[in-house]
């Protein structure tokens, strides 16, 4: 039986105190916390907010332990991360980039969260025409290398080559197998998320198409406002753009009399 993995240096939770108004930011399928970074520190500086990133089981450590982790996990490190917040906050706001926009949404659905916001929000991607043969190889392969090399920029970052090495350099099927499932659920749960919700999309995004955003408008109940970016690629709050990512967040958080 495999004993605990250790976390990539730099892949660890973030923590960052605030006051009782707290920003719960989930980050996306075989990334980590580091990622969210920018984000979360742009909130906590200019807000004030408390903001906590939770690593979610599998990633940051491993491709074994990413092996052994799922939908459920996933979903249950969610769930708990936002109740262990509401109990020491007088009001969380979810967020979440891609599958971490998924997540953020079955939280808000789930607890009636008043301000929700997705960024590139995984409900739909340029891969689901895979999906059927995500299900099908998963069950005999449980990884393939891909065609692509490690980036300059990736090689140059410790934590992001440990992390190319261990996640994005691999197609993971069994894996991909249980963020559809997530996916599915995310999907299922729209009519339910209500209150008001900030969508944050990039036309140049090769994941997740921009569209999306008009998709859960149209599935939710919510009061949906957009932003579509033009330049920045899949991970809109730490890419080209990022200042006018954490710029729109402030001013849609200030635009409510409850900050």
């Amino acid at each position: 039986m495999m004993g605990p993995f250790e976390v990539i240096k730099g892949a660890e939770q973030i923590v960052l105190p605030g006051s009782k108004r707290c920003f719960l930011l989930f980050h996306g399928f075989t990334g980590y916390p580091g990622e969210m970074r920018y984000l979360a520190r742009g909130v906590n500086e200019k807000l004030g907010m408390s903001v906590f990133v939770p690593r979610l089981p599998g990633h940051g450590t491993g491709k074994d332990d990413f092996y052994r982790s799922g939908m459920r996990d996933w979903l249950r490190k969610a769930l708990d991360s936002y109740v262990d917040m509401k109990a020491s906050c007088d009001e969380v706001v979810v967020g979440g980039l891609s599958m971490g926009g998924i997540l953020a949404t079955i939280v808000s659905a789930v607890f009636g969260v008043s301000k929700t916001l997705l960024y590139a929000p995984a409900h739909t991607t340029t891969h689901q025409k895979y999906k059927p043969l995500a299900y099908l190889l998963s069950l005999f392969v449980k990884r393939k290398l891909k065609k692509t090399s490690v980036s300059k920029e990736d090689f140059e970052d410790e934590t992001r080559k440990r992390i190319w090495e261990e996640y994005w350099r691999y197609d993971h099927f069994k894996q991909a197998r249980e963020f559809f499932r997530l996916q599915s659920l995310g999907r299922k749960l729209l009519p339910k998320l209500g209150g008001s919700v900030l969508i944050v999309v990039s036309k140049a995004d090769k994941t997740v198409p921009w569209t999306v955003a008009d998709y859960i408008e149209a599935k939710s109940s919510a009061k949906v406002d957009k932003v579509i970016l033009e330049r920045s690629s899949h991970v809109v709050v730490n890419g080209e753009e990022k200042d006018k990512v954490l710029e729109v967040t402030v001013e849609w958080l200030q635009s409510f009399r409850s900050f």
